[in-house]
């Protein structure tokens, strides 16, 4: 079933690239492969220990790497993370950005979580829902994307040799997930990446439209994949993460980081909604005249596991 693409790794060389939450699973596995590839990298993240220490050890390597501390939901810290990746590049502009931060969904459905936890009384107020999901998988992708753009448009230093990298737009890489195309019982979490489905599609409105137009947008929306986030939440060993190990039905960081690469190194590739599921990876054909997903995504599950075993 997968969908195989060529992707030029060349293109990486001398492109000054920003990663949010790049300092462990998805961020740090695409960070990887594109400082292997003569890429300027910043991880950007709040985990201070891991980023320094993933930076230092990626730096000994030879690659380009550096670490800073970014809480993308702070416009303040978001915005210090950008201008140091600009100054890490000795080209002094930003090329692309992969927004990648982002948490779990653990905080159930609303439905189940008003039944469950608050009776209904006029004796007692009810527990107000908390917003820390949508915080930073929405308004921290909202914020990051919007310094991106800002940075985008900072021209390159001619002093630097080369003073461009061979692609010449700039890649902006959005991170969703099936769960913003899904019916998925976590409602923050599907608020989120539903909402980040909705800025995607909002900034292709222009660049698919303008043949001017620098800037391509493209977002990666992942099934289920082993990552720190996954596996080390407070989910972990749960009868549902049981099925999904015995069925094989991971989809591999490997996809997630084919695609990203592709958008960072492609400039025709544009407006594009990835997916990736364990049979393969996918172009979710996002189009009007292809049902905005629907089609692609109906055919995609009804041969994926996913529904075999009834996790959608």
């Amino acid at each position: 079933m997968a969908e195989i693409r060529n992707i030029n790794y060349s293109n990486l060389a001398h492109k000054s690239i920003i990663i949010t939450g790049g300092a462990s699973g998805l961020g740090l596995a695409t960070a990887t492969r594109f400082a292997e590839h003569g890429a300027y990298v910043t991880l950007a993240d709040v985990q201070d220990d891991l980023g320094h220490k993933h930076a230092a050890y990626l730096s000994s390597k030879g690659y380009k790497v550096t670490y800073v501390h970014c809480d993308t939901t702070s416009w303040s810290s978001s915005v210090a993370a950008f201008k140091h990746a600009v100054n890490f590049s000795p080209r002094k502009t930003l090329d692309a950005a992969a927004l990648f931060a982002g948490i779990g969904g653990t905080g159930g459905n609303f439905i189940t979580n008003t039944a469950d936890n608050d009776p209904p009384s006029l004796d007692h107020d009810p527990t107000e829902p908390s917003s820390r999901v949508v915080d930073v998988n929405l308004d921290g992708v909202i914020k990051s994307t919007q310094l991106a753009l800002h940075y985008f448009r900072l021209p390159a230093s001619t002093s630097s040799d080369p003073p461009h990298p061979p692609t010449k737009k700039k890649n902006l890489i959005l991170c969703a997930s099936l769960a913003g195309y899904i019916d998925y019982p976590a409602s923050e979490y599907c608020i989120s990446k539903f909402g980040v489905r909705g800025l995607f599609r909002s900034l292709r409105a222009i660049t698919t439209k303008n043949p001017d137009s620098n800037l391509t947008v493209n977002v990666v929306c992942p099934g289920y994949t082993p990552t720190a986030m996954t596996l080390g939440g407070p989910r972990t060993g749960h009868e549902f993460f049981k099925f999904i190990e015995e069925n094989g039905m991971w989809s591999p960081v490997e996809y997630v980081v084919q695609y990203a690469c592709l958008c960072a190194t492609d400039d025709a590739v544009n407006g594009r909604s990835f997916a990736t599921f364990p049979e393969g990876l996918f172009d979710l054909e996002e189009d009007l005249d292809k049902g905005y997903a629907g089609e692609k995504l109906a055919e995609l599950l009804k041969s994926s596991r996913y529904v075999e075993f009834k996790f959608v």
